[in-house]
C-alpha cells in the first residue's frame, strides 16, 4: 500500500508543497541513521514529526493517526 504525506503547517518545511501537482505526495519510509527517515516530495528527506501521513482508499485520502 502506498503511503502519502502532507507537510504540517507548523513544520519548518511548510511552504515547500506550493505548486505541487501531486499533493499529498507519495513517500517511502527508509532505514536512516538520523531522524530523516521519510523519502519523497519536494524536499526529498523529511522527519515524521514534520508530516501528516495518509493512505488512499478508493481515491480518498485517509489520515493515519499516530
Amino acid at each position: 500500500m502506498q503511503l502519502y504525506a502532507k507537510i504540517k503547517k507548523n513544520s519548518k518545511y511548510s511552504g515547500q508543497e506550493k505548486g505541487l501537482k501531486d499533493y499529498p505526495f507519495p513517500i517511502e519510509i527508509v532505514d536512516a541513521r538520523d531522524d530523516y527517515i521519510v523519502r519523497g516530495g519536494p524536499g526529498v528527506n523529511y522527519r515524521l514529526k514534520d508530516l501528516s501521513l495518509f493512505v488512499k482508499v478508493n481515491g480518498k485520502n485517509i489520515k493515519i493517526k499516530g
